[in-house]
């Protein structure tokens, strides 16, 4: 009989990026994971918004019941994807205090390329 896993405490993984990269398309594949949990909304960007110290900060109702509520023990993992946490790096050390072995998936392209992407959004 195979053992059934508890629901996560906290995500176990994070997709961060440029704009224009591609993050919410892979949101969307992992999503179609049936084992896979993303929050909603895909960009919460809660840890990029914590000051240095967030007395009175409650992880499990300021957080996950906010942006996980659905989830549910039939998924294995969860992830969010606030592109913002490439670029403040106190939020990187806030989730790692959180869960050490979180996991990062960083997306990046050639500027020129998101320029034009970035451009052609705009002009839509």
């Amino acid at each position: 009989m195979e053992e059934q896993q508890s629901k996560p405490a906290f995500p176990d993984f994070f997709l961060v990026g440029a704009p224009r990269c591609g993050t919410t398309a892979m949101s969307k594949y992992l999503s179609r994971n049936p084992q896979i949990c993303f929050s909603k909304p895909k960009e919460p960007h809660f840890f990029s918004m914590l000051r240095r110290e967030a007395p009175g900060l409650e992880i499990q109702a300021d957080y996950i019941q906010q942006f996980f509520p659905h989830c549910s023990d039939s998924h294995r993992v969860w992830g969010e994807g606030s592109v913002s946490y490439l670029y403040y790096p106190a939020a990187i050390q806030a989730i790692l205090a959180e869960n050490p072995a979180a996991k990062f998936i960083v997306m990046v392209r050639r500027p020129a390329d998101l320029l034009y992407s970035y451009h052609a959004r705009l002009l839509a």
